[in-house]
């Protein structure tokens, strides 16, 4: 209660000696400094509300663009399903279907070389058991077929329901006619999904 009444004695001993202008300019003063005192504290509350409110307009951004991916992903997830059911379910003989659909276009295949190759290089030594995707190619050589014959073998092999590519052809033509193929060299693969062995 002592410091209480020194404190007011000491304000009123101070306040009572100034004059009436001396104690409007002390008003003006403490007026003018909790004004700039309340701007500062107002201004910094509004820049770190825009802050805030951009952050929130970056996340609904962020938001919006993994909605709109959604859909493409979704599609590229049922895609890539699709492709691997495929590849589980691909139980076809590549060399027996060449066979057929050769002799179906009047064509001979002389040499049959199968090759087996996975596709997953990263696998190390200790993951066994797991599914990869296997390629299996065979080169075939066909001495002697037309153009045509050979358009037509090409595009009925693609047409298969499993998934089956051409990935390699070297052929020489006959010197008196371009549309008669006197060598064709021919790589066919099909791709399926194994337990890695």
């Amino acid at each position: 209660m002592s410091s209480q009444s020194l404190t007011s004695q000491l304000v009123d001993s101070v306040y009572s000696k100034l004059s009436m202008r001396e104690r409007i300019y002390l008003l003006v003063f403490i007026v003018t400094l909790l004004g700039v005192v309340f701007y500062f504290l107002f201004d910094s509350w509004s820049q770190s509300k825009e802050q805030r409110l951009a952050q929130v307009e970056n996340l609904r951004a962020g938001i919006a663009e993994v909605r709109s991916g959604e859909a493409h992903f979704r599609e590229l997830r049922a895609k890539s399903e699709a492709y691997e059911k495929l590849l589980k379910q691909n139980k076809i003989d590549l060399g027996k279907v060449m066979e057929r659909i050769a002799q179906a276009e009047g064509l001979v295949i002389d040499d049959f070389k199968e090759k087996r190759r996975p596709l997953n290089d990263d696998l190390d030594s200790k993951s066994k058991k797991t599914e990869i995707v296997v390629a299996y190619t065979q080169e075939v050589t066909i001495r002697s077929a037309s153009l045509e014959q050979l358009s037509n073998f090409l595009e009925k092999l693609e047409q298969e329901t499993s998934p089956v590519r051409v990935t390699s052809l070297d052929l020489r033509t006959s010197s008196q006619d371009r549309q008669e193929l006197r060598f064709i060299k021919l790589g066919v693969t099909t791709y399926k999904l194994e337990v890695d062995k």
